[in-house]
């Protein structure tokens, strides 16, 4: 914690050296209390926190009150560096992770994402951040989304989203994987199997389907017709309850 004065030797404002620490990358979450006598009015006090400060104390002060407020300032800076280690290690895990993960604000503006979201929506982070997400995403809810990324042509994602705290804001964690390849599979199998099943009833051959022991699991209309029983009867016998002699 650095306590500034506004107003210091030479010219030189308090304020001046508070954007210069902030504006300096390793420097920037040092927690600095501005401290005056004479700038006390509210508008410089909103001024200083504006600017970045995280704190204004005006003297005189008893030095039991003084050392009550840091102690409260320093509780506050602990709870804040927590958070940015947290903040931290979560990038370091997202960024090995293989699911595109993007944090989005109250707002819908896209305000973190990994290195896999690159991939998924094939664009920068540059270009990814700081725009609308343009999806809806609720809390504890799992959907799937269709993301263009070329002229008519869809990814597919399954999203979840938790709420979490960002940079001090409720914001929204979606984590999306691409399942796009499957998808198309399952459409495949599935446009398949619809083919293999209008072929299996429309033949006017029988078709009588067993498993291991022997016992049919299932049968065409053909085999119906020609055998005599009705479908519900074919499934309760077995290969051996019909012979050439039936």
């Amino acid at each position: 914690i650095v306590l500034l004065d506004v107003i210091l030797n030479d010219g030189i404002s308090g304020f001046d050296i508070l954007k210069e620490i902030k504006s300096t990358k390793e420097l920037k979450h040092v927690f600095i209390v501005m401290i005056s006598s004479y700038e006390i009015e509210s508008e410089i006090q909103s001024k200083g926190l504006e600017e970045g400060a995280d704190g204004y104390l005006t003297k005189p002060i008893k030095n039991r009150e003084l050392l009550a407020r840091i102690n409260a300032f320093m509780r506050h800076k602990i709870a804040i560096d927590k958070l940015i280690n947290s903040e931290e290690r979560f990038r370091k895990i997202a960024e090995k992770n293989a699911d595109a993960f993007v944090i989005i604000d109250k707002n819908g503006v896209i305000r973190y994402c990994n290195t896999t979201s690159e991939a998924l929506f094939e664009k920068e982070k540059d270009d990814i951040l700081g725009h609308t997400f343009g999806y809806p995403v609720i809390n504890n809810q799992t959907a799937e989304i269709h993301i263009k990324v070329q002229e008519g042509f869809h990814k597919i994602a399954e999203m979840r989203a938790v709420e979490i705290i960002w940079e001090d804001e409720k914001m929204l964690l979606a984590s999306l994987r691409d399942i796009t390849e499957r998808t198309i599979s399952e459409k495949l199998i599935e446009s398949s199997k619809n083919k293999y099943l209008s072929l299996y009833e429309s033949t006017s051959d029988a078709i009588l389907l067993a498993n291991d022991e022997g016992q049919y699991v299932d049968v065409n209309e053909a085999a119906v017709k020609l055998l005599g029983y009705n479908r519900e009867e074919l499934l309760n016998m077995s290969v051996w309850d019909i012979t050439p002699e039936t």
